[in-house]
């Protein structure tokens, strides 16, 4: 019976060292798209969107700033951003 537990710990515990190795290995690649939005001398930087390619691989530009944020939501609560010349390629 011992034999089989410690076992088990030791296979549970190979598993979770793999997982591990393969979550960071896809996160390698990842990146996220920040914007600052401010007002006055306060700002605060919301995570827009999560990219799973390598930053090279992306181009951004935009010809204006936000147009309009609307808070959607009580109790979890979501932020609609109005940027119509956003374009991510």
């Amino acid at each position: 019976m011992d034999t089989a537990v410690i076992l088990l710990l030791m296979v549970i515990g190979l598993l979770t060292i793999l997982e591990i190795c393969r979550c960071c290995k896809k996160r390698r690649y990842e990146f996220k798209l920040f914007v600052q939005i401010g007002y006055q001398n306060r700002s605060v930087q919301i995570c827009v969107k999560t990219f799973k390619l390598h930053p090279e691989n992306y181009q951004f530009s935009a010809l204006k700033y936000v147009e309009s944020l609307h808070v959607i939501g009580c109790l979890l609560p979501h932020l609609k951003i109005n940027w119509p010349t956003l374009q991510i390629y």
